[in-house]
């Protein structure tokens, strides 16, 4: 929210690269992370009216990108697209670089509605030469990363996308809604729906309002294998 969400940790877009970078080279064996992009632009009430994320705009995001965290941090398009005709039949053919070729980098998303993502394509036609992957869904030639934030009512819709060989986020928790009421139904469809980005506001518990949600796999660790994937085979 403008005018408040300035507030918060960094005031400019670089500076936060810049953290994001220092700490990579300080953890350079680390897992990919995943860094979802939302160019918000819409008025709200009683605050300053923003410019609009014009096409320019929002290349001038992947400049940012380059020029603070640097390319040999990033995994773009382009690497997974490979010699394949497009990134979508690259994904579809398991394309996406083994863990161990991607430690130290992160992969970023623009996650934003059709018709902004069409004008970041207007300056990025295929996604080629495109530090940021988009939201579109399956059958554009530039879907590969897709965002289904309901595990519950798209579970079995999210485990079919990750067998194919899509990568979804999706979400434990939302609004402070579970945290709240100690509800970890959401939690537990989005582990198993496969989705191999899981997003949560509760990584440690509140200290706004009494509450021990939090959200963790076993032994307090942050990844593991995809029970989709590979599933446990008792």
């Amino acid at each position: 929210m403008q005018d408040l969400d300035v507030q918060s940790h960094h005031l400019l877009f670089k500076n936060a690269l810049l953290e994001l970078k220092n700490w990579s080279n300080l953890h350079p064996d680390h897992h990919p992370v995943f860094v979802l992009i939302n160019a918000k632009d819409g008025q709200v009430p009683m605050t300053v009216s923003p410019l609009s994320f014009s096409g320019s705009a929002l290349d001038s995001i992947d400049l940012e990108v380059r020029t603070y965290l640097g390319m040999d941090k990033l995994i773009t398009p382009d690497q997974v697209r490979g010699e394949f005709e497009s990134l979508e039949k690259a994904v579809l053919a398991g394309n996406w670089p083994e863990l161990d070729a991607v430690r130290g980098k992160f992969l970023f998303v623009l996650d934003e509605n059709e018709e902004k993502i069409r004008r970041y394509l207007t300056e990025k036609p295929e996604l080629k030469n495109a530090v940021l992957f988009v939201n579109l869904k399956e059958g554009n030639p530039e879907a590969g990363f897709r965002i289904i934030n309901d595990p519950i009512a798209n579970e079995s819709y999210i485990q079919n996308l990750v067998r194919k060989g899509y990568i979804i986020r999706t979400r434990a928790d939302s609004d402070t809604k579970e945290a709240r009421t100690g509800d970890y139904s959401k939690f537990a469809k989005a582990m198993s729906s496969g989705a191999q980005v899981i997003s949560t506001d509760y990584y440690i518990p509140s200290k706004l309002f009494p509450s021990s949600y939090q959200v963790d796999f076993e032994n307090r660790t942050f990844e593991r294998p995809n029970p989709v994937l590979n599933p446990v085979r008792e």
